[in-house]
């Protein structure tokens, strides 16, 4: 088997082989999607084109491979290896060896479908990556919403109290969260809403949502209730509440969404309001900073 590495020279058409490739559950990343136009302003955003390696096999590609890197942090998110169906192992390894970020003394971490068997074999066989757990893609349809009955709340940005307590909630509920709540709130915008659940000027829950119109999506980030107030159908009328907005407001046909496997309570959440499952994915972290 003779395998040639070149890198990608053409955005749209790199693009399209990552939505050809990951569309393939056996060879599906998490952390791409399926649609060209939306993976390819990704890229563009946030990659560099000479760092997307292909493989070659008789003038056909086999296999890309590329990274979403932070130097600071010295974290990368691999977008890969992405093989056709019926490659080797090998077309993996060549693509990692041959790209320079792999040399880096950094973390990687990947998002692989557990049916992807050859991503899988390669990450935990040849680099001996540790498996971080298992996240379930759930997915609801707009046909299949039912509109809440209460109007959302908005966070009050001048109310001080109110924009300390989610705050608070926010750490308590999610300690080494992506987003902070100082920087939720200076997220916020037409795309981008927090609501609240109140009880006598209490926050005893919130959800943070974020859309995107232009690919229409939109997303559920983050939602808590205080564990004081639990067991009263605040997550559920929250969760609603996101929901009715991402597609009335959004004109979103649908959201998606992983949640750890670990958190029963909140997958029972999602499901009760319809979402059901896509496919599972498996979290990997191979640490070369040793």
């Amino acid at each position: 088997m003779t395998i040639h590495i070149q890198p990608a020279n053409h955005w749209s058409e790199t693009a399209a082989i990552f939505a050809q490739i990951n569309a393939v559950e056996r060879s599906h990343i998490g952390y791409c999607g399926t649609a060209p136009t939306e993976i390819e302003a990704t890229l563009r955003e946030d990659f560099k084109l000479n760092e997307i390696l292909f493989a070659y096999e008789k003038g056909e590609i086999v296999g890309v491979l590329a990274f979403d890197y932070d130097v600071d942090d010295k974290q990368a998110d691999v977008w890969g290896p992405f093989l056709q169906e019926n490659q080797s192992v090998e077309v993996a390894k060549r693509l990692w060896d041959a790209h320079p970020l792999t040399s880096k003394k950094w973390s990687f971490h990947f998002f692989i479908n557990t049916k992807n068997r050859t991503a899988t074999q390669f990450v935990t066989s040849i680099l001996g990556a540790k498996q971080q757990g298992i996240h379930l893609a759930l997915i609801k349809e707009k046909q299949n919403h039912t509109q809440s009955a209460l109007p959302p709340i908005e966070i009050d940005l001048t109310n001080a109290d109110e924009k300390e307590a989610f705050i608070q909630l926010h750490r308590s509920a999610f300690p080494r969260a992506y987003y902070s709540g100082e920087e939720i709130i200076s997220r916020l915008d037409h795309h981008k809403r927090l609501f609240l659940s109140k009880h006598d000027d209490h926050v005893s829950g919130y959800v943070y949502l974020e859309a995107n119109p232009e690919f229409g999506e939109g997303s559920v980030e983050f939602i808590a209730v205080d564990p004081v107030m639990q067991k009263r159908s605040i997550g559920r009328e929250l969760l609603n509440q996101a929901i009715d907005f991402l597609f009335k407001e959004e004109s979103i046909q649908d959201l998606a969404l992983t949640v750890s496997t670990e958190t029963k309570g909140a997958i029972r959440l999602y499901r009760s309001v319809g979402f059901h499952d896509r496919y599972e994915l498996a979290a990997f972290q191979v640490d070369l900073t040793s």
